[in-house]
This record gives C-alpha cells, structure tokens and sequence, in this order.
C-alpha cells in the first residue's frame, strides 16, 4: 500500500506539472485585448441647476441626465430579472445619481445608521475610478431608506458626510445621491471609470450590473467598468487639502485596567501630491470597541485575526498583493501581530500605473517598518510588486523581502510566481529561509480550477508576518464547478474541492489535506453545506497527526442583516475525536434596533479516555437611532477545557457612536476583543480639521 501511495502522489505530481506548464505557456497566458466596453460610455451632462437629494426624480434636472439601465446579472450570469434605471449628472462639485429599481418582492431595509450593515440590506451602488483602471476606487452604497455606506482603495477609514436619499414605492424603491467631487482623487484625466450596481439580498437575487462583458465576476473590477467621459478640471484639485483628526480621551476604570487616565492625540495626512499622502499618527488611541473576534472552532493552526487599528487598516490595500491558489497560510505583513506604537509614520499613493507604500511604527523599544511598490500595465494584463518588512528591538532583527510578478489575460487565464526570503536573529540556516511559489488557473462563467507549487523554509517566518506552517514544500490545487438553474427552487449549486501535498525539509511528508464540499443556495433564503476532507499534519517533535472535521450547515438568510445557521462537525482532532456545534439566530426587533444570539460547544474524547468540553455563549444588541448615531452592547462567555488548559471568562462590553458633522464621538465600556471585560468607561472626542475624515 505504501508503495502505491508513492507512486499515485508521483502521478499527480506529474499530471499537475503537465498541466501547469500547459497553462502557463504563451499560447494560454498571451494577452487578449481588454474587455470591450465601448458600447457602455457616459459623457457627462453637466448642470447649472442641481437636483434636489429627497429620493425621487421629480425634479426637471434629471430630464437632462444621462439614462443607462442594469440589465446584467454579474452573479449568476444571465438577464437582470428586475428593471433598474439610473440617471447621470455632474457640475462643478459634485456627480448625481439616480436609481429607480424596480422589485417583484418586498424590499429588504433595515438599516437606519451609515456603515457596513448596509451591504446586507437590498442596495445601490456607484462605482468611481478618477484615475482609471490602475486608480483609487471610490464605493457609495445606499440601501431603499438611504442609509448609506462608502468605501475607497485610497483609505480604509474613508468616511466624507455626503448626501443621499431613499424612498420605497408600490414598485421598488428610488434612491437619489450626491457624491463630492472633492473626496475623490484621480490625476486630471478627462475619461473617468464608472459602475453602476445593485443587488436584492432579500431572495439573494446576485449583483445588477450596468456595464458588462462575459467574464466579469464582480461589480468592483475596473477593467469591465463603464466610462464617463467629460470630467476634465472636476475632481479634486491638485493637491488636496491636509487632514488634522484631534482627539482627547478620558478613562475611568481599576487599577487592573489602567485606572484613571485622560491623554490627546492625533492623526494626521498630508497631501504631497494629487494622489499621493503622508499619513502619521501621534499617540494613537485603539481603545473602541472593534469587532468580537474570540471563538472556539478548532484549529490545528496558529489563529488569525482582523486587523482593526486605524493607522494600519488605512493603508492596508497596498501591502500583501500575493496570490496563494489553495492558501496554506501565508501572510507577509501581518499587521495584528504589530505591537502598538506611540507614534506612526507613513506614505501612500499612486499615479497613473504605479502604487507606492510605506510605514514606520515606533515605540520605545521597538520598530515595525514596512515598504511596497507595485506597477500594472494600463490593461491589468501585467503586475508585479515588490515588499520588505522589518523588525529592530533589543535583541531582535528581522528583514522579509519578496517580489511577485502575474499574467492576467483578463478573461480566463492568469499565472504567477513569487520569491522571497527571511533574514535576522531568528533565521539560523539562510539556506532554508526562502519562499517560492509559481500558480496558475483557468477560469469561466462557471468555473475554476488551479494549482500551484511552492515552498516556504524552515526558517522563512516573518516576526511581522503569519506563517501557518513553515518548512513545506510541495504541490496544492483547488476547483470549483457551479450549476445554475435557470428556474425552480435552487438558485445555484457550487462544489467545490482542494488537495495538497507537502513534505519537509528532511523528506518526509509534513502535510496532506484534501476536501469536497458541496453549496446550495435556494429561492427560499435557505442554504444548504456539506464538507468532508482528511487532513493530515506532522509535528515539530516528528509525531504525526489527523485532523478530519465534516460537517453540514444549514443557513437561513445568510446575506441579509439578520443571517441564522446549525453546523455540525465531527472526525478525528489529533489525538482524540472532536464534535462541534455551532447556533447562532438573529432577528429584528423592531424598527430600529436587532438581536443576536449564538451558542457554541465543543468535545473532545481522547484516546486515552479523557474527555475536554467547551462553550461559548454570546449575545449582543443593536439600536440605531438615526443615520450617524447607534449604539451595541454585547455579552460573551467561555467557560471550558482546551489544550489541558480551563477557561472560564465573560466579557461586557457597550458603545455609543455619535458622528456629528466634523466630530466623532465614543462613549464606550469595556473591550470587545478582550477575553475578560476590563472595568473601565472610555469617552471619546475627535474633531477632523481640514480634509474629511479619511479623505
């Protein structure tokens, strides 16, 4: 049997070879033309007399606006089942649009307050690239009541008061917006980039689309974007104005939580070109509270969190533009693992084909730095990019350097390779601190499928970076097949699959994970998943392991603001068989306010006779009072055994957001992210002068 094994995983190793060579070659990797969007062009018609932003079109301004209808569904690649028409207009500050959807189900809002929730509510959504393909991306999203959310490639924290308005009607629903001129930063091109979108969550209907072409996979890609032509000397000036954000803080708490506390602050940006800042942070203050990122899923890995600090989240876009086809963990710059600094230092900014990045975070005995460059060619078809990281504190140096280059025809084939290597105090054996890695895929409407060799050494892992599992080598591929029903009850149907085989630097096999899963998504806002895989993992102390989780979910409105699911998972976990339950229902109550509950357990039975229990058990509440104003409270406990180790914590924790025009105000308790509540209660002011907030 060992024989066979060996000689069925050289048989793959070889067909896999074959197949990435026969992917990569220039006959399959040339580069098309770009996608043909021509037919979808807007010249902007310009206005002396600007709409009102009430939710309607009433006014005689939009009888001179540009007209284009969503006819495209981009998800699930067919005709737009519902009619939506949008309407265009600029002048001198600010471009207007108009959105009239049509909808054969009743509209899905439930959003009153401005930020992400919005996403899961039914939306519109305009799509803005001043700079072109290779520009900043500027997102404004807006549910039926015109609450609204906005996103950009220039800055995490992207959040300039703008105006919008909604209104439900017998039909559908009608969504008016405004968005500010100045807020956007192209480099003075006449010809701008433009998407419009919308998307009805309430059936999980996919994504409208205005412009299109056959290969698109999502709204946010610029190279199938629309145009708006007409927009010389609009826009942001040449240089835009600097951003100051203040902030005092005043903490009352135990001495076990810092006792009492009040200290200043600020972030600042400086404009040193159209497109291109220097950012800084003085005495940055995390103490918000963020995302509850604790859990007990299983892992035979290191966990990985969400990066929530501002001054590294504002940049983020620029760092880590890697591919990994069937990632097996490796993550460069991994920011969450940065200490706080007391203050920070860095640039960011592109202009026309090149993006240009850096940071310098610095406490009193510590400095974290980074560095990245990167270039695409004027139709994305080639990329390239080049980081460093580093580390200097007492005792401790670290230096990770790598470079990446892709080929992107643009409609079904891309390839990519990648080298880098890790030196300082901690690498011991330089020949064995390298990462390289060469992928590639083939991709349709309804199809992937990819793979990808490479190795990381012994020693490659970064200080600042995630490395799940150093000291592999080897060969991982994945696929995805997906079966779209024109009618009946099933909207769409993915499985999907993926393989890997490592072994170490002494030979011998150090990983081996396979998988199938099936996905099932319905008309009736229930879905439906099953996994099964084997997974195989070898020890530093050279003692191997399995790892076989399978399981089923059962979800109910999972792409709405209040999602439910049931999962269960069972198999081996090394050296015993773990059971898993995960619950969680959320619901709204009321108008304006939602509940969630979630209750989590997990069991181990070791071989040795022993048995480790653990739950989690979470709630947490939400009440929005208007667009800039809600406030969260949330309740978490984990009482149990994991790894020999009993845990029995609870956490509380509150916050109040209040945004009131260039003011940003925080009463908050507690600490979300925390395993135990610390006792303290935090308010918080910001005023930004100059520049909006992210901008």
């Amino acid at each position: 049997m060992i024989i066979r094994r060996h000689v069925v995983e050289r048989s793959i190793r070889a067909a896999l070879l074959s197949a990435l060579i026969f992917v990569i070659s220039p006959q399959a990797a040339k580069s098309e033309a770009a996608p043909d969007v021509s037919a979808f062009t807007i010249t902007a018609p310009r206005t002396t007399s600007p709409p009102p932003i009430d939710g309607s079109i009433d006014h005689p301004a939009w009888r001179a606006a540009a007209h284009v209808t969503l006819g495209w569904n981009v998800d699930f690649r067919r005709a737009a089942s519902d009619k939506t028409d949008a309407y265009v207009l600029v002048d001198a500050t600010s471009i207007y649009v108009a959105f009239v959807a049509q909808q054969s189900v009743p509209v899905l809002a439930t959003q009153r307050t401005t930020g992400k929730a919005v996403d899961s509510d039914d939306w519109v959504a305009a799509l803005v690239w001043p700079g072109g393909v290779n520009g900043f991306q500027y997102e404004f999203k807006c549910n039926a009541f015109g609450v609204c959310d906005q996103t950009s490639s220039e800055n995490a924290d992207f959040a300039p008061m703008w105006r919008a308005a909604g209104r439900i009607t017998p039909e559908g629903f009608v969504v008016t917006m405004r968005l500010p001129l100045d807020t956007m930063r192209g480099d003075g091109k006449d010809r701008w980039r433009l998407q419009l979108a919308r998307q009805n969550n309430r059936i999980g209907d996919g994504t409208l689309v205005w412009a299109n072409a056959p290969d698109m996979d999502n709204e946010s890609q610029a190279i199938y974007a629309g145009y708006l032509d007409g927009m010389h000397g609009l826009g942001a000036p040449a240089r835009p104005r600097p951003r100051l954000g203040l902030y005092g803080l005043g903490a009352i708490g135990s001495s076990g939580a810092g006792g009492d506390t009040a200290r200043i602050g600020a972030d600042f940006a400086l404009p040193v070109a159209r497109s291109g800042s220097i950012v800084g942070t003085i005495h940055p203050d995390y103490s918000n509270v963020e995302l509850d990122q604790q859990t007990i899923a299983p892992t035979e890995f290191r966990r990985e969190f969400v990066e929530v600090r501002p001054f590294f989240t504002q940049g983020a876009s620029f760092y880590n533009k890697f591919d990994a086809i069937n990632d097996p963990g490796n993550i460069m710059l991994y920011t969450p693992g940065v200490a706080t600094p007391s203050d920070g230092l860095a640039y960011e900014g592109a202009q026309g084909n090149f993006g240009l990045a850096g940071f310098e975070a610095t406490s009193p005995s510590r400095t974290d730095a980074a560095q990245t460059a990167s270039w695409s060619s004027a139709d994305n078809v080639y990329s390239a990019t080049l980081q460093r990281v580093t580390l200097n504190e007492p005792g401790l140096v670290d230096r990770a350097t790598a470079g990446y280059v892709r080929v992107d025809n643009q409609r079904d084939t891309y390839v990519y390779a990648e080298l880098g290597s890790d030196a300082g105090t901690e690498v011991l054996d330089p020949s064995q601190a390298g990462w390289s890695e060469i992928g590639a895929a083939r991709h349709g409407r309804a199809y992937f499928i990819g793979a990808a060799l490479r190795k990381i050494g012994e020693y490659y892992n970064p200080v600042d970076g995630f490395v799940a599992h150093p000291d592999i080598a080897g060969w991982a591929g994945s696929g995805e097949q997906d079966v779209l029903p024109p009618a009946g009850p099933i909207l769409a149907v993915s499985l999907l699959t993926s393989v890997d085989r490592y072994h170490n630097v002494r030979g011998a096999l150090d990983q081996a994970d396979q998988s199938v899963a099936i996905n099932v998504q319905t008309r009736s806002q229930f879905s439906f998943f099953a996994s099964s895989g084997s997974d195989f993992l070898l020890s530093p102390a050279g003692g191997g392991a399995t790892f076989d989780q399978n399981g089923v979910t059962i979800g109910y409105r999972g792409q709405t603001t209040t999602p439910s699911s049931i999962s269960y998972d069972a198999g081996r976990f090394g050296d015993g068989y773990l059971r898993s339950w995960s619950r969680s229902i959320s619901f709204q109550a009321g108008a304006q306010s939602s509940v969630a509950l979630e209750a989590d357990d997990t069991t181990l039975a070791a071989d040795n006779g022993s048995t480790q229990q653990q739950w989690l058990e979470r709630a947490a509440y939400s009440y929005q009072f208007g667009p800039q104003t809600s406030v969260a409270i949330g309740v978490r406990r984990i009482i149990g055994t994991e790894q020999s180790e009993f845990v029995d914590a609870s956490n509380v924790s509150a916050a109040l957001h209040d945004r009131i025009g260039a003011d940003d105000l925080f009463l908050v308790y507690g600490d979300a992210n925390a395993l135990a509540t610390p006792p303290r209660l935090l308010l918080k002011w910001v005023h930004y002068f100059g520049a909006e907030k992210g901008t």
